[in-house]
């Protein structure tokens, strides 16, 4: 079916994963809505995705087994291109900047590609027009010049969590008297659980893990194995993170590989204290004496057990931090800084 006149730039968002749903996909939907605003926007990509996007952008189903080499994929996305003639190209991460890497010598179109973790194998970016890293520890994996650093944002909390501890303590059947530690992310390997449970093992507080995952069962049983069953809780899945977040006494990344984590921004967005790995992203907005080296777990609970002793301290220490954080780490700031490396040439006369 042909596309009617436009009056507007078309961009053109690809995503190569399935169905699932992390910060990769929660980056995608938020620049198509966003986007779709002031462009016309076509989003390519897994048919379970479409759910997440507003009326106003177009979706253009790819199939369901859509691997980065198959010719019925390739061949659609190609078909894709010349009926839209998109003036910008976005593809996510490296499946789909394969994807798009075998078709575009089919198009005059800006070809923009987003890495969004350290990768050791670059040669799918190759040939964009322009690399967006989402943080400077991803860009100073890629070993390409024509490289921008663009942060992830959130849409700032619609109003400030007034919770206390006792909040997260009702709902995970703990102590209100003892401090109580959040972590959130997927329960698998990367995320660095089983780094963290280990580590609780000599730290006197409580903790609750929100999140789902493969690691499930593995963590539960190395709960029960550490003893700490009384004050660790795997909470699920939860559509109320501000509030736990607002309620906890600090926020914890154990991750042993990111790109500049959504979980983070959240926890900025929420005033929280947070201890982290040295992962991308953290290392940028973490000050170092709450950073801990990747997979130590000695570092990691001194670390926890330092703040945990000076809470009043850390909050102080974070406040120009929590500040920078409410003006940089916003979907209208990452929307911009977006649109700046499709458009360069504005951008300049600007």
């Amino acid at each position: 079916m042909p596309v009617s006149p436009r009056s507007r730039p078309c961009i053109m968002q690809v995503m190569g994963t399935g169905n699932q749903y992390g910060g990769l996909e929660k980056h995608f939907f938020d620049l198509c809505n966003r986007l779709s605003a002031d462009y016309e926007v076509v989003a390519v990509g897994h048919p379970d995705q479409a759910h997440g996007l507003k009326e106003g952008v177009h979706f253009e189903s790819i199939g369901r087994h859509m691997g980065r080499r198959n010719p019925l994929t390739l061949f659609r996305m190609m078909n894709l291109i010349r009926r839209w003639k998109p003036d910008v190209i976005h593809a996510h991460a490296n499946r789909a900047a394969e994807m798009v890497s075998h078709v575009k010598f089919c198009t005059r179109a800006r070809c923009v590609a987003t890495v969004h973790n350290i990768k050791q194998w670059h040669f799918a970016f190759r040939g964009f027009d322009q690399i967006i890293a989402v943080s400077r520890g991803v860009a100073a994996s890629i070993p390409l010049k024509n490289v921008t650093v663009v942060y992830n944002g959130i849409r700032p909390p619609a109003a400030a969590e007034t919770h206390q501890r006792s909040f997260l303590a009702s709902q995970f059947q703990l102590s209100a008297d003892k401090p109580i530690a959040l972590s959130i992310g997927r329960l698998a390997h990367e995320k660095g659980y089983d780094v963290l449970i280990e580590a609780w093992k000599q730290i006197p507080a409580q903790l609750v893990i929100v999140g789902e995952g493969p690691e499930r069962k593995k963590l539960e049983s190395q709960i029960a194995a550490a003893g700490v069953s009384d004050r660790v809780r795997l909470a699920g899945f939860r559509k109320d993170v501000p509030a736990l977040l607002a309620s906890a006494d600090m926020k914890i990344i154990a991750s042993r590989r990111e790109g500049f984590p959504y979980t983070l921004v959240e926890a900025l967005m929420c005033r929280a204290v947070i201890v982290s790995t040295d992962v991308p992203g953290a290392t940028e907005f973490v000050p170092a004496e709450y950073l801990a080296p990747r997979e130590d777990m000695r570092a990691l609970r001194n670390c926890i057990l330092g703040t945990l002793s000076n809470l009043p301290a850390a909050k102080a220490r974070y406040e120009p931090i929590w500040q920078t954080a409410a003006r940089e780490l916003t979907v209208e700031t990452m929307v911009k800084n977006t649109v700046a490396t499709y458009f360069p040439a504005a951008r300049k006369v600007a």
